[in-house]
C-alpha cells in the first residue's frame, strides 16, 4: 500500500488505541486485535452484500443493481473491502514498525549501570515525539507508545531532549529520492483532529510549529502544578537552562528539559513570507534549532533525498544569515552536499565580518565512512563542522549505521571520534522517528555499556552522552 496512508491510518489506529488504558505489551495486543475484529466484521458484512447483489445480477433476479446503482451495489462493496483490509493491514504494519524496539538478550553491566546513573548531563538531539498527538502529553504515565515518554526520560537519566517539528512528509516516502508535491502530514493533522489552520492554507506549516511549541509549553505548566510524574523545562534560553541545571542538582533526574527545533524549513516560501519573517517567526515560537531541509528539497535549498542538489537558493541565503543574526542554532541533517558547502560559506563570512560565532549542528547522522548512504555525512563536512566548534549527533536507526544493533552503533561512534573529537560527537538517536532502535530512551545506558567495551575512558563517555552538549549549549544559547 502507498505509503501516503500507512502513517496517517496508523496515527489514526493509535489514537483510537490511546484511549484505552493499556500497561503490558499484552494488553496493547489485545486492543489491536479488538479493532481488527471489529473492522473485519465490517468487511464481511459489506462482502456479503456485494456478493448478494452480484447473484441478483447474474441470475436476472428483478431486484439487481442496474445503471448507476450498480456501481454502487456491486463494484464499490465487492472492491472497498480489499481495501479496507491493505489499509489495516499495512497500517498496523508501520505503527507496530515505526516505534519499535528491538529485542536485546542481556542487560548493561553493573559497572555500565553505575557509570550512566552518576553521568550528570545525558542529552540526545532528536526526537520526533511531538507529530504524534497522543504522544504529547509525554506526563501521562499511561501513554506507553514509542520511545519515549517522561518516566522512560527519567529512567534514562536523560536531563535534556531535543524535540523536532515535522511540518512536511513526502507520499512513498524513501532514503533516496523524494519528491515535494505531497503532504502526508496534513493527512496526518486530519486523523488527529489538529486545528484547520494547522492542515489547511500557506501558513499550515507554521501553524504546526506553533501547534508543536505549545504542546511544550503545556507539558512545562502541567509539570508546574503537578510534579508527581517528573518536571518539565522548556529550553529557550540561558536562563531557562541554568533554571534546568539548577532544578536537577535539587531534584535529580525527576527533572528533564526540552528544546525545540525544526526538521526542514518547508513553511519558509517567498510565495507566503519573506525569508527574514519566517527566520523572526520561527524564533518567536520558541524554536533554538533549524534544519534546512528534512527528505524533500524546498524554497531553502536542497536535500539529500531530493530530487537534484542545488544548494540553497537566493531566499535560502537570505534566510540563513537572518538565522546567523538571531544566534539560531542550524542543523544540517538531510541536507545536501552543496547546501552544506553554501551554508558553512554563509557562516565563515558572518564570523568574518561580525566576529560572532553560532552552533552548527548535525542533528541525527551517520557518516558515510562507517555507512555509506547518501543521507549520511561525508567525513570532509564532519571535519569542517568540528573545526568550526558545530556538534554531530549520530543515530541509532539501520541507515544511518548499517545495521541494527549497539555494536553497529558504537562502530560509527568510534569513527565519528576518530574524525573529529568527543567534543563534537554526541547523541542523535531519532527516536520516534517511524525507525526501529536496539533500545528506547530508559535503556540508554546500554549506549554507556558500548562506549565503555570500545575502551572510551569515563570522561570521553561523559562528553559524548551529554556533557559536550551542555557546554555548547550554555555557550551559544541566547541569554
Amino acid at each position: 500500500m502507498s505509503s501516503y496512508w500507512k502513517a496517517p491510518v496508523a496515527s489514526a489506529i493509535k489514537s483510537f488505541l490511546a484511549v484505552i488504558p493499556t500497561e503490558t505489551p499484552a494488553e496493547r495486543i489485545r486492543n489491536q486485535l479488538i479493532l481488527v475484529a471489529v473492522i473485519l466484521l465490517v468487511i464481511i458484512v459489506i462482502f456479503i452484500s456485494a456478493l448478494r447483489n452480484v447473484y441478483r445480477f447474474l441470475t436476472n433476479d428483478p431486484r439487481k443493481s442496474k445503471g448507476p446503482s450498480f456501481l454502487f451495489g456491486v463494484v464499490v462493496p465487492s472492491v472497498l473491502p480489499v481495501l479496507l483490509y491493505t489499509v489495516l493491514t499495512d497500517s498496523l504494519s508501520y505503527m507496530n514498525d515505526s516505534g519499535k524496539v528491538l529485542p536485546y538478550s542481556y542487560r548493561p553491566s553493573q559497572e555500565a549501570l553505575e557509570l550512566h546513573n552518576r553521568l550528570p548531563f545525558i542529552a540526545d538531539l532528536h526526537a520526533d515525539t511531538l507529530l504524534w498527538t497522543h504522544r504529547q502529553s509525554m506526563l501521562n504515565p499511561e501513554v506507553k507508545l514509542g520511545h519515549i515518554d517522561m518516566q522512560r526520560l527519567i529512567d534514562g537519566n536523560v536531563a535534556l531532549q531535543v524535540f523536532s517539528s515535522v511540518t512536511l512528509s513526502p507520499a512513498e516516502l524513501n532514503m533516496y529520492r523524494n519528491s515535494n508535491a505531497t503532504d502526508t502530514i496534513r493527512t496526518l493533522g486530519i486523523v488527529q483532529r489538529w486545528p484547520m489552520k494547522a492542515i489547511f492554507g500557506h501558513s499550515a506549516r507554521m501553524e504546526r510549529v506553533a501547534l508543536f511549541a505549545s504542546a511544550l509549553d503545556k507539558m512545562q505548566e502541567k509539570s508546574i502544578i503537578d510534579g508527581s510524574h517528573g518536571i518539565f523545562v522548556f529550553v529557550k534560553s540561558r536562563t531557562d537552562f541554568d533554571r534546568l541545571l539548577s532544578l536537577r542538582q535539587q531534584f535529580g533526574s525527576k527533572v528533564v528539559g526540552g528544546l525545540l527545533s525544526i526538521e526542514g524549513s518547508n513553511m519558509c516560501h517567498p510565495i507566503w513570507i519573506t525569508a527574514e519573517e519566517c527566520a523572526n517567526r520561527l524564533w518567536s515560537l520558541g524554536v533554538r534549532m533549524v534544519a534546512m531541509t528534512h527528505f524533500v528539497d524546498n524554497a531553502v535549498g536542497s536535500s539529500a533525498t531530493g530530487e537534484s542538489d542545488y544548494g540553497l537558493t537566493s531566499y535560502g541565503e537570505d534566510y540563513v544569515k537572518r538565522l546567523l543574526e538571531l544566534g539560531m542554532m542550524i542543523d544540517m541533517a538531510h541536507t545536501s552536499v552543496k547546501t552544506i558547502d553554501n551554508v558553512i560559506a554563509l557562516y565563515d563570512e558572518h564570523v568574518k565580518t561580525t566576529g560572532r560565532k553560532v552552533l552548527l549542528v548535525v542533528s541525527h547522522t551517520g557518516l558515510k565512512s562507517a555507512c555509506f548512504h547518501n543521507r549520511n555525512l561525508e567525513d570532509r563536512h564532519a571535519k569542517a563542522l568540528a573545526q568550526r566548534g558545530g556538534i554531530i549527533g549520530v543515530a541509532f536507526f539501520p541507515e544511518a549505521v548499517c545495521g541494527n544493533n549497539l555494536t553497529d552503533i558504537i562502530k560509527s561512534y568510534k569513527v565519528a571520534v576518530d574524525l573529529t573529537s568527543t567534543n563534537n560527537v554526541v547523541l542523535g538517536s531519532d527516536y520516534d522517528g517511524a525507525v526501529s532502535v536496539p533500545f528506547d530512551v530508559s535503556d540508554l545506558a546500554y549506549m554507556t555499556q558500548g562506549l565503555l567495551a570500545e575502551g572510551f575512558s569515563e570522561s570521553e563517555i561523559q562528553k559524548i552522552m551529554g556533557e559536550t552538549v551542555q557546554t555548547k549549549f550554555m555557550e551559544y544559547l541566547p541569554l
